[in-house]
Formats: C-alpha cells, structure tokens, sequence
C-alpha cells in the first residue's frame, strides 16, 4: 500500500523516493504559495524555487507513466495534493496533470490543463517562444488527449481506454500502431469505436474498454457504449493565481 498525503505529510511511492525527494521542496509551500499570487514566478519570491514549491510533481508523472502501480483512490489523494501545491512554472507540467485530472474525473481542469499545453506556444503563455519551441509540451498535450480524454493505458503489455470526454470535446479521434497494426479510436458521446482499418478480415488484436475485454479485426468496427463518469467531487484548488485560464466553459 502506497502512503496517502494529508496535510502536512506528501504521498509516496514505495521503492523509488518519489515523495521522500519531493517532500524536502514543498516544507513551507503554503507560507510560500500565499506570496505566489503577487509574482510571475516563482523564482521571484527570492528563494531557491524547488525548496520550497514544485514547478511539476515527479508523482503525478509517475503515476502517468505507471497507473497500474496506484489505487483509484490513491491517485485521486496525489492529484488533489500536488495541484494545490504545483506552480507549473515548467511547461513540462501541465500534460502528466492533465492526464490525471482527467483519469480521476476532474474534466474541465483536465482541459483547462490540456489547453495550456497547447498554447504554450502559440500564444506564447511563457514569454519564451523567441528561444524555441516546447517541443515536449506539444507532445504532452497529445499525450493529454490520447491518455487523458482516450484513457490509454499499456503498462501491463495490454492495451486499454478508460475514454471520457470533457464537455468541450464532442468527438476525438486518433490512431496508434499496436503490433504492427494500425489501431483507429474514434470517441463521441455515446460510443467508443476500435477498428482496423488495413487489417484484413480474419487479422486481429485485443484491447480493454472500461474493463471489458474486446477482440477487433479488421472484417469491422467493434463499439461500446461511453458510460457515465462517476462524480469525483469538487475540484481540487490551485495555488493562488495559479489555475489554468478557465476555457472549458467559453464559447466553442
């Protein structure tokens, strides 16, 4: 069993350090944080930055790249925890949390999230653009599409989705190459589409929806109904002035 953080203890996770490393950064976050909202950064506040808040949680990446190895329940505590503390002053930050916002039910701060990434550098939220690209903040807003609203995972050498669409996002599709095969996912609001469409008829692959085990061939689509996201409960909050702009309930 992993530790669960409360409010003056961070989580863990047993047999890497993670929060043992993370624990020395985050002492006197909420001192800190109270300052936060008058700076830009929190390099401003004039202290060493990582003593005191994170600009990512290395937890909340571990539990992106591993989710088998975490309870439903443990990543809800993690992702309640880090988001009150997380700066994101790194744009590294914001995909992994919003792959986890989306995987606990948090929809519309997964967007918001997932939008940041996005616009890291089209609308140079950084001010930093003149030196190059975030190339891997792109990358992470696909991850944050594909993992967080496809809800893929592959840890365990299966290939599963948990899909769930934020109110934003009527239809997402996407393709992937899963043993030499082309996998097309298409996702709308009722349905949850797998198909292989190079496949020929008799060819296929396994895959996870929502726990139920699915055999897809190329002779077809196989769909399956997108079930209702369970009430997560209220969103967690942002450190002051810190929560990504609000665009899940703008205008389309």
């Amino acid at each position: 069993m992993h530790d669960t953080p409360t409010a003056d203890r961070p989580p863990t996770a047993p047999g890497t350090g993670t929060g043992d490393d993370e624990a020395w950064r985050i002492r006197r976050t909420e001192a800190d944080l109270d300052r936060l909202a008058e700076t830009e950064s929190i390099f401003a506040l004039g202290l060493p930055a990582n003593e005191r808040v994170p600009e990512r949680s290395d937890l909340v990446l571990a539990m992106q790249r591993c989710p088998g190895e975490f309870t439903a329940d443990e990543k809800a505590r993690n992702v309640a925890y880090y988001e009150a503390r997380t700066v994101r002053d790194s744009s590294l930050s914001a995909s992994p949390q919003a792959v986890l916002a989306a995987e606990v039910g948090h929809l519309d701060l997964a967007y918001d999230l997932f939008a940041e990434s996005v616009l890291q550098d089209l609308a140079d939220l950084g001010d930093k653009t003149g030196d190059g690209l975030h190339l891997a903040s792109l990358a992470g807003a696909w991850l944050a599409l594909v993992q967080g609203f496809g809800g893929l995972r592959d840890d365990r050498d299966v290939l599963s989705f948990d899909p769930r669409l934020p109110a934003r996002i009527d239809r997402l599709g996407f393709c992937l190459r899963w043993h030499g095969h082309r996998l097309r996912v298409t996702l709308n609001r009722d349905e949850a589409r797998y198909e292989l469409p190079d496949a020929d008829p008799e060819t296929g692959i396994e895959v996870w929806h929502h726990g139920e085990r699915l055999r897809v061939t190329g002779a077809g689509a196989v769909a399956r109904p997108m079930p209702p996201v369970p009430d997560p409960g209220p969103e967690p909050p942002s450190p002051p002035g810190r929560r990504p702009t609000r665009r899940s309930a703008g205008e389309r």
